[in-house]
């Protein structure tokens, strides 16, 4: 199975399962480190808290790892991590984009109007699409086209990190 096929599947069963674990899915990265394949799973709370403990992390660890051996995302051995979304959380599902509105926003897309990176606040979610303002204009992005997006620290537009 091809690699987004494998990752579409782990998205989709681990996102089935989270709720019954009081838990959601933020995404989940494939990855090689160090040489090592890495699966990368992000969690948080349902209650919306982004607080995630250790030991929440090591109690999900108990579900979700059944459900990545069950894919098998990587041929033999991988390391899998689980991780909080952290500060420069990560946005991937209309949900997301709703609650982080009025926030700054960092994306890559595909190539749109000759640029592919954006920086603006995220000022509207539609059914398929976000609006970022950038330089006083309101601009609409289909969600298709993003590639990655975060939501832009304090500490990182200050230039201090």
């Amino acid at each position: 199975m091809p690699p987004k096929a494998k990752l579409r599947q782990l998205r989709e069963a681990i996102e089935a399962a989270a709720p019954e674990h009081q838990m959601q899915l933020v995404d989940v990265e494939l990855l090689t480190i160090s040489g090592q394949p890495t699966v990368r799973v992000y969690i948080e709370p349902d209650d919306e808290s982004g607080v995630v403990t250790i030991d929440a992390l090591a109690a999900a660890n108990a579900w979700v790892d059944p459900l990545v051996e069950s894919v098998d995302p990587f041929p033999g051995a991988y390391r899998l991590e689980l991780s909080s979304p952290g500060i420069d959380r990560i946005l991937r599902t209309k949900r997301h984009f709703e609650r982080f509105c009025g926030q700054t926003v960092r994306l890559r897309t595909e190539v749109i109007d000759g640029r592919s990176n954006w920086t603006g606040t995220l000022t509207d979610v539609a059914e398929n699409s976000i609006y970022i303002e950038i330089d006083g204009k309101n601009i609409q992005i289909d969600m298709d086209k993003i590639k990655k997006a975060h939501v832009q620290t304090k500490q990182f537009s200050e230039g201090k990190g």
